[in-house]
């Protein structure tokens, strides 16, 4: 654990901190900010990274998306929107399957689990 993380656990912060402040220095400088995305959009080869923030089971029961990242199939690094969804339930995986249905996107082809950030659900 790193200082910052250190500090936000002596404010009560929980969380699991699957990347070292390293990596993800290096994932977000690797992005290009200015380029976004929808998770239908053709040129998407992939989800690289998707980060859902706040679930405790008994005091705040749901995730929030607190970024997602992808790839085209330029190489270009860029943001993601999930269909302008922001707020998953606690079973996130299944309702993400189920939201990519609707938007003619194979959730799972696109890698949004693996890129998931060590969640449980």
């Amino acid at each position: 654990m790193d200082e910052t993380q250190q500090r936000a656990a002596a404010y009560g912060v929980k969380g699991d901190f699957a990347l070292t402040s390293d990596e993800v220095r290096e994932m977000r400088e690797s992005v290009d900010h200015s380029v976004h995305v929808d998770w239908a959009d053709k040129r998407l080869a992939k989800i690289i990274r998707f980060r859902l923030i706040g679930y405790h089971p008994y005091e705040y029961p749901a995730w929030d998306l607190s970024y997602c990242y992808g790839e085209l199939k330029d190489g270009t690094r860029c943001l993601v929107s999930l269909g302008g969804r922001s707020r998953f339930p606690a079973k996130w995986k299944s309702y993400v399957v189920n939201i990519a249905r609707q938007d003619g996107v194979y959730a799972k082809g696109l890698g949004i689990f693996e890129a998931a950030d060590n969640l449980q659900g």
